[in-house]
């Protein structure tokens, strides 16, 4: 399979670009380096995907966190102490779920829910062992992939 890895680099990313490794042609896409793209802009999304076509599986680890109250949320911190994030994931979920029973062609679309990753908390001066390692994450990212899941969410932590 061809697959486009979107955040290729990052904690997760790399931890998945290991996992699929030998088995799949896999395209990395990041925001600085090899092929890039800005997540944000949906120019650069729609350019990638006239790039590298045709593919057979699109997995975005890529992602922006920042931590603060709910009064202290602006649209340029999307994900901050827990209400934030818990929004964006309900809202995915919902997504994935509609999605799935409108795909054309037989497509599939899932979400995985990884946990804390134990080397984001390490470096956050947190405690590691609160969280997974971002492999055992990358376990249900291969599975979304390589199984014949649709329109789920799938929690990391039953991958490990």
């Amino acid at each position: 399979m061809k697959v486009v890895v979107i955040g290729a680099t990052g904690t997760i990313g790399k931890a998945l670009v290991t996992a699929l490794g030998g088995r799949h042609e896999l395209i990395r896409v990041t925001r600085k380096l090899g092929i890039k793209v800005d997540i944000e802009d949906s120019r650069s999304i729609k350019q990638l995907f006239e790039n590298v076509k045709p593919i057979d599986a699109v997995v975005c680890c890529a992602g922006r966190t920042v931590f603060r109250p709910l009064p202290q949320l602006t649209d340029d911190e999307p994900m901050a102490g827990g209400a934030a994030i818990s929004m964006v994931n309900a809202g995915l979920e919902g997504f994935v779920l509609g999605a799935s029973v409108e795909m054309p062609r037989s497509l599939r679309v899932n979400v995985v829910n990884p946990p804390w990753i134990s080397e984001t908390l390490k470096a956050l001066d947190m405690d590691p062992s609160l969280g997974i390692t971002a492999a055992a994450a990358a376990k249900a990212y291969v599975a979304a992939i390589e199984g014949n899941y649709n329109g789920q969410t799938l929690d990391a932590r039953k991958f490990v």
